[in-house]
């Protein structure tokens, strides 16, 4: 209790591969780490994917401006402060409260 198992990220891993998509952490000195979370919406992806190491870089937010998204958080508070940079960042965003709703 209290400490976790370790298999976050790797359960993460195999969730997104299932679906055919991609996960990757951007990471800069004190400023902490990102986590991307890529997964398609039809059968066409928005860009190959390439094995790690390619040197392809994630396309910019401009990339995506006018994409539709869903936000699924149980934390209204949390559900809003994400929503609303998603919109700032110019996605639309529609929101569900659990994952029967979304």
């Amino acid at each position: 209790m209290g400490k976790g198992t370790g298999l976050g990220l790797t359960v993460a891993y195999a969730i997104v591969q299932e679906h055919a998509g991609r996960i990757w952490v951007e990471s800069k000195m004190a400023a902490g780490a990102s986590f991307f979370v890529e997964l398609p919406v039809t059968s066409q992806l928005l860009r190959p994917k390439g094995p790690a190491g390619t040197g392809q870089q994630p396309l910019s937010l401009e990339a995506f401006q006018g994409l539709r998204v869903l936000v699924v958080e149980d934390e209204p508070a949390l559900a809003v402060a994400v929503a609303e940079a998603l919109t700032d960042a110019g996605f639309v965003v529609d929101r569900a409260g659990d994952g029967e709703e979304g």
